[in-house]
């Protein structure tokens, strides 16, 4: 599995999920920690996110991205998470 990132015109590099990155830790420490934070720090240097409050996640609900460790982790970070409606696998902000 891998994982992206983009906003604007600009885009992350592929993070390549090890075999752990269905649960919760394995994703903040394969996917959150190495891929997102260093995109978001980026952004933030090219001035395409001005402060962290202008910075929204989407991602949908599967269950490592609600559990109780990963918005807890994403909170500390200052990231801030669009608020995905459940059963609407449809519905496509983009």
């Amino acid at each position: 599995m891998v994982w992206a990132g983009f906003c604007n015109i600009e885009q992350s590099p592929l993070v390549i999920m090890g075999p752990n990155a269905h649960q919760t830790q394995g994703l903040i420490d394969n996917v959150y920690s190495i891929g997102l934070l260093p995109f978001y720090n980026y952004l933030q240097q090219q001035k395409q996110v001005p402060q962290r409050q202008a910075f929204t996640l989407c991602e949908d609900n599967a269950l490592v991205h609600t559990s109780l460790v990963s918005p807890k982790w994403k909170e500390s970070q200052g990231i801030i998470k669009f608020k995905w409606p459940s059963n609407s696998p449809n519905l496509s902000p983009i």
